[in-house]
């Protein structure tokens, strides 16, 4: 039996383990946090991901934890409301396969349906890696030696593993000029069930329900030409130096800020690899392909990438083919959703006030039931799996 090795234990790297226990391929996840995570964002779950969480059978938990939203509104700097789309008309256009979702409650869902039959290692990360002509051989951090015939990374934007086979990040990396940060508050904004923003140039500052009655959820996303990381304790700082003067209620909730180890931050990037493996060495999801949260498809296209390779490792007479044939097939949906990503950022978060005006007036069109049609292009629920594979 091919034994494969799962370096992160996130979306990309769960979906990947519970396929391959599916074709009777053993697998192993080591993941360096010490569970699943419970900081990050929340996500629009739809398209090519929940295809995959159909054949998963796990569409009906997660459609159960979704956050309670139930319309986004966009605001101005005085908290008035410009435009406001009901979830329900969102969830329509796309044939009722949509979830809004925590983060983590996507990964817990996933841990949940192969904790029984897959090997998890929380706690645990590789500190040396060795190809070998019939496998793998492997160092743990812990100390413990294995061998492996395939080791995949899905250990996100800042692979380690990648780092190791590939060597500097830098290489591979592609800022778009942003910055993203997030963080828990208390629920006494009264919002209800809404997703609130303010857009002012280059930033855009926002506030929705979470998983936790409670507390909510602060969003902060701003240009930046620095796309170095920025230390824990610094950070709820750094937020309040872009976002001090922008109005609305921005100046209570950089006051609800927690110190900095409670708060989510990152820079808005995309990875371009000019191959997806290496040897016995292939990396799926965000370690290879990251498309940033802007594109709205970053969870989804991890877990048809783990799908896929799952799938050709299966179907295929030795991993070379499969590595192959799973690259050839996923990259143009990768790279399709990375362009589309990087012109929706310009228009996400537009740079001058004419931009953001533009933006308004655009909402106020978008949003009203005439006009809903035109959305359906920027919400293209069709699943990258459905042309080639069948359930």
């Amino acid at each position: 039996m091919t034994r494969v090795l799962v370096a992160g234990g996130g979306i990309a790297g769960l979906t990947l383990a519970y396929w391959l226990d599916r074709y009777g391929i053993e697998a192993v996840v080591v993941e360096r946090a010490a569970g699943i995570r419970r900081e990050g964002y929340a996500i629009d779950f739809f398209g090519t991901g929940f295809d995959v969480a159909e054949r998963m059978g796990i569409a009906d938990a997660l459609k159960a934890k979704q956050v309670p939203v139930d319309r986004l509104v966009y605001v101005d700097e005085t908290g008035k409301t410009i435009a406001v789309l009901a979830i329900d008309r969102m969830r329509a256009m796309l044939g009722g396969k949509y979830a809004a979702l925590m983060h983590h409650a996507l990964e817990q869902t996933l841990f949940e349906s192969v904790e029984r039959n897959v090997e998890v290692r929380f706690g645990q990360s590789i500190s040396a890696i060795a190809e070998m002509p019939n496998g793998i051989d492997v160092d743990f951090e812990d100390g413990h030696h294995d061998r492996f015939d395939l080791v995949v990374g899905a250990d996100g934007l800042h692979s380690a593993l990648r780092e190791t086979v590939l060597g500097l990040e830098r290489n591979v990396l592609r800022p778009l000029g942003y910055a993203v940060a997030t963080y828990r508050v208390p629920n006494r904004y009264d919002l209800g069930r809404t997703w609130a923003m303010l857009t002012a140039p280059g930033r855009i500052i926002g506030v929705y329900t979470s998983d936790d009655p409670a507390s909510l959820f602060a969003f902060f996303f701003y240009r930046t030409t620095d796309s170095a990381h920025v230390p824990r304790a610094e950070r709820l700082a750094c937020l309040q130096h872009e976002f001090s003067n922008i109005g609305w209620i921005a100046g209570d909730l950089l006051r609800d800020g927690p110190p900095g180890e409670g708060i989510f931050m990152d820079a808005v990037a995309q990875i371009r690899m000019p191959s997806w493996s290496r040897g016995r060495i292939a990396f799926v999801g965000d370690a290879c392909g990251c498309p940033t949260l802007v594109s709205g498809q970053g969870a989804s296209l991890a877990m048809g990438g783990a799908y896929l390779l799952a799938h050709h490792l299966h179907e295929s007479a030795d991993y070379r083919t499969a590595f192959e044939r799973y690259e050839s097939f996923f990259r143009p949906n990768v790279e399709a959703q990375q362009r589309s990503a990087v012109r929706f950022t310009r228009q996400f978060a537009p740079n001058t006030w004419f931009g953001v005006a533009l933006q308004r007036l655009l909402l106020r069109v978008l949003f009203r039931d005439p006009f809903i049609g035109l959305m359906r292009g920027m919400f293209d629920g069709r699943s990258a799996l459905a042309s080639s594979l069948g359930s």
